[in-house]
């Protein structure tokens, strides 16, 4: 009989934390700045492209970092 309760306990353990409530969310829009600082910080960029003599020093250069 103890085993089958704890066996219960284990099993709502493992069930109850898979539900939550989000609550009452609603949208909230962001401000002109804060639109702009983050278009900013991730818009579409070219990566730095590393311009090396020979693959000697290329290699150096990889390897030191």
């Amino acid at each position: 009989m103890i085993k089958l309760i704890n066996s219960l306990i284990l099993l709502l353990g493992m069930i109850l934390p898979g539900v939550g409530f989000a609550g009452a969310q609603i949208y909230e829009p962001l401000s002109a700045s804060v639109q702009a600082s983050l278009y900013k910080s991730v818009s579409d960029r070219a990566s730095p492209k590393l311009v090396f003599l020979d693959q000697q020093e290329a290699h150096a250069w990889l390897t030191t970092m």
